[in-house]
């Protein structure tokens, strides 16, 4: 188990701290008979996503220029499909890796993520810098960002899952109670932005969402983000998880 979570985590700028405090959540979710997270837990620890690789990092600190994708692509595909308050969310490029859709420079180019906007009272963690939290509550909010060389697939606790599309960016935001997110794949690349707030109202997720955009960096030093290559290895890992998650629920 050990080596697994070290897989999973080896590409992920966490600390040793943050790495151990989920290893424990991790395992006292699964012997938890409830689903529900204890308010004082929920703003320490992240959700049992992590153990699909939704380990989350913000970056933005990066000096270096945004990039804006202002090219009309309709190539982003999307599904969603809602089923007991879960929500099965599938999204890619119709055509990875397209070079007629990526120029060359963007297939070598380096990125981070850039947020122009942050909830009021919101301060990033010296310690975990892919963590954002409520100075004053139990709120939280944190980013990865994915390069996706398969379609991604996660599924979600939800009520209702809906369209979102900015100039740079298309794909979904919804929730379910304390947890909302949102996912973009960023148009003309095949990167994809994901925003999961605890505690904090999803408008707030939407808008962070909403301002989120591409900066280039020169090195994958620069790289404040959590960098995941979304492989096909780690897609099937994702769909294992997923069968053997709704198998539980439906035992019960």
């Amino acid at each position: 188990m050990k080596d697994k979570y070290r897989e999973l985590f080896e590409d992920v700028h966490l600390s040793k701290s943050a790495i151990n405090g989920i290893k424990e959540r991790a395992d006292e979710l699964q012997n938890e008979k409830s689903r529900k997270v204890s308010r004082h837990g929920s703003g320490r620890f992240l959700k049992a996503a992590a153990l699909l690789g939704i380990v989350l990092t913000l970056g933005g600190t990066v000096s270096y220029a945004v990039v804006h994708f202002t090219k009309k692509d309709n190539s982003i595909k999307m599904s969603n499909e809602i089923q007991d308050k879960r929500a099965d969310i599938r999204l890619g490029k119709k055509k990875a890796n397209d070079k007629k859709e990526v120029g060359k420079k963007e297939d070598s180019a380096l990125y981070d993520v850039k947020l122009s906007y942050i909830p009021k009272g919101y301060k990033q963690d010296k310690t975990d810098s892919y963590l954002y939290r409520d100075k004053k509550g139990d709120g939280y909010f944190s980013v990865i960002l994915y390069h996706l060389q398969t379609e991604y697939r996660t599924a979600r606790s939800a009520d209702k899952v809906k369209e979102l599309e900015t100039e740079l960016g298309k794909g979904y935001y919804g929730g379910r109670g304390h947890g909302q997110y949102a996912l973009l794949v960023m148009k003309g690349t095949d990167y994809m932005v994901y925003i999961d707030g605890s505690n904090m109202p999803q408008k707030e997720v939407k808008k962070i969402a909403q301002g989120a955009s591409l900066t280039e960096v020169k090195t994958k030093k620069d790289i404040q983000a959590s960098y995941i290559e979304y492989t096909k290895e780690k897609r099937a890992e994702a769909d294992k998880f997923i069968k053997e998650a709704a198998e539980r629920a439906g035992k019960k």
